[in-house]
């Protein structure tokens, strides 16, 4: 009898742990953690860096690419949600800067399908970011969320404007690898190599009329992470 009562005991006690880790999720980028419903929707997002040759034409820029000091480039996003960006820069001599959002550029949401370029020009003319004389290898991380990312907010506004020697704060660059593999991993990529995992997001998650524009999808972050030779 007592075998019995404790063997259902357990199932029930199975059967509602399943359904609640089906129903609530934890927010891994708080510092405490929370119980959160699950978010199965899918976001469809576009990232491009461009290289600005002075000329009308422009250079989507790939990762591994060689740059050169003196070239402009700016950076675009466009989402299915909306939401917001950041981008994180790390030169050669391993100092980490704010490149968006910063004191010069506060924090702007942008709308869905209007998309947003940086940097974010004041006048007629277009503002563009420049690669500088310190040479070597160049590291990009730039995140695209729907909601604000708040604990990478946080980290983002302890950058001086001069930027922050990485060598001696090693526990800021294992919170920007912390959230880049989070994000790198929750996204979907629209491309003919994983054109079924494609489907996969249009059909169960997505809902927009737009489908066939974006070329990542994504559930609560992108992160992409660019390696540039700076020549």
């Amino acid at each position: 009898m007592f075998k019995g009562k404790l063997r259902s005991l357990l199932l029930v006690f199975i059967m509602v742990f399943a359904v609640s880790s089906v129903l609530f999720t934890f927010d891994e980028d708080s510092e405490v953690s929370i119980g959160v419903k699950r978010n199965l929707a899918v976001h469809g997002c576009i990232l491009s860096l461009v290289l600005h040759d002075g000329s009308t034409q422009k250079i989507r820029l790939k990762e591994k690419d060689v740059v050169q000091s003196g070239q402009r480039f700016s950076i675009a996003v466009n989402s299915s949600s909306g939401g917001y960006i950041y981008v994180l820069s790390i030169d050669a001599d391993n100092i980490l800067y704010a490149m968006y959002p910063n004191e010069n550029m506060p924090r702007r949401r942008f709308s869905p399908g209007s998309g947003l370029m940086l940097p974010i020009s004041k006048g007629e003319q277009t503002a563009l970011f420049e690669f500088d004389e310190n040479t070597g290898k160049e590291t990009y991380y730039v995140f695209v969320s729907k909601d604000p990312m708040d604990n990478l907010e946080k980290l983002i506004k302890s950058i001086p404007e001069d930027g922050l020697d990485l060598a001696e704060n090693k526990q800021t660059m294992k919170k920007i690898l912390k959230y880049y593999r989070r994000g790198s991993k929750r996204y979907i990529k629209g491309n003919k190599r994983s054109e079924r995992k494609g489907n996969v997001a249009k059909k169960k998650y997505y809902k927009g009329d737009d489908v066939n524009t974006w070329k990542v999808y994504y559930k609560k972050y992108y992160a992409k992470k660019y390696v540039f030779d700076h020549q």
